[in-house]
């Protein structure tokens, strides 16, 4: 079983927070991912601008930040969870990006979420670029999930 943590700083808490764990808890599954510990951090854009500026040496606001925790290869079974690391989300960006997009909040936020989560599992980008086999497989997971939700 895998244990969601979500945190909130500089930000109130959200109507839709666990709906919000249950979309992460059903990522996991779809990655076919168990026994994970993973935290979430929703807040702000300066914020996560700070982080950005410390972590990555980038002094600009970003939509999600991932921080892999040893290794967090895909894993289940053994003692206890497997510390797979942090995700932070500024959610003030998502809500910008989802405008700039024509696309909803929620899908906005998702699509970040499992691009944080992709990142956990260990893969890589390198560009921005639709044809990026990791954002061919966030796509996929997104149009699957929220599919589901639909129905």
């Amino acid at each position: 079983m895998n244990r969601i943590e979500i945190t909130l700083e500089r930000i109130d808490v959200p109507e839709w927070i666990e709906e919000y764990r249950g979309f992460i808890s059903r990522v996991l599954e779809y990655l076919e991912i168990d026994n994970w510990e993973i935290s979430v951090l929703l807040c702000d854009g300066e914020m996560i601008k700070h982080l950005n500026k410390s972590y990555r040496n980038k002094n600009e606001v970003t939509d999600v930040l991932s921080f892999p925790q040893g290794d967090s290869e895909i894993a289940s079974g053994g003692e206890g969870p497997v510390p797979a690391g942090d995700i932070v989300i500024a959610v003030d960006r998502i809500r910008k990006q989802a405008i700039e997009y024509g696309v909803s909040f929620t899908e906005e936020l998702y699509r970040m979420s499992i691009h944080g989560v992709l990142h956990l599992a260990g893969h890589h980008h390198e560009s921005s670029r639709e044809s990026e086999p990791m954002l061919q497989l966030q796509e996929k997971i997104l149009t699957r999930l929220m599919g589901e939700e639909k129905s």
